[in-house]
């Protein structure tokens, strides 16, 4: 580490396999840090569970197929009203293709944003 006296500048390097970085202003006292990775390390898998029964909704998902087939954006989302199935569609839809991604699976909801302002 090298401090250019004039600004107070920091300049760090570092050489070799890094596992973990601290970068801080200042610190008082010991840094200690352990760290032991041991076989793969897991991925985010985050489904909910699969929906249980799933009907008449086969146009939805030919054109969600598509858009993964035609390299669409990473991020696709299903409008509706409440109560049309917007999540169980996306959740079917996500167990049914999740061989395509296989570095993570994440999912989030919007249910709160349903709620009236108040």
């Amino acid at each position: 580490m090298t401090v250019e006296p004039t600004r107070g500048r920091v300049e760090n390097e570092a050489t070799g396999q890094i596992n973990a970085v601290v970068q801080a202003g200042a610190i008082y006292g010991d840094v200690r840090m352990n760290h032991v990775v041991t076989g793969r390390i897991a991925l985010p898998r985050q489904l909910p569970p699969a929906p249980a029964r799933f009907v008449n909704r086969e146009q939805e998902l030919v054109t969600l197929d598509a858009l993964l087939l035609k390299g669409s954006p990473p991020v696709i989302s299903v409008a509706g009203a409440p109560g049309v199935g917007k999540t169980t569609l996306a959740l079917h839809w996500a167990h049914r293709v999740r061989r395509h991604f296989p570095d993570a699976t994440c999912t989030s909801t919007s249910a709160a944003s349903a709620q009236a302002p108040r």
